[in-house]
């Protein structure tokens, strides 16, 4: 289980077949108590596009835990579970 600890508004352009594109999302940081070896606390962070939030049809917010963040084959977030308890 992953709990939210800080979340950073961030957007970025880029330049796709000459026009640009802009990606709005949040940088989201977590603990992670799966690491069983790690003396303290351990975390990840990792970037939540809008199209993201959609799919998993949520938004962060600290204090959340997640039960679990799913990849794609190709290693791209494809969406969060969010643990409703």
């Amino acid at each position: 289980m992953y709990k939210i600890v800080g979340i950073l508004d961030k957007s970025f352009t880029f330049e796709n077949n000459g026009q640009k594109r802009i990606v709005d999302g949040f940088q989201v940081f977590c603990t992670d108590d799966s690491r069983a070896k790690v003396d303290g606390v351990a975390t990840l962070d990792f970037f939540m596009s809008d199209s993201v939030c959609n799919r998993s049809n949520y938004n962060p917010k600290v204090g959340d835990c997640l039960d679990a963040i799913c990849y794609n084959r190709y290693g791209k977030l494809d969406r969060v579970l969010p643990s409703f308890d």
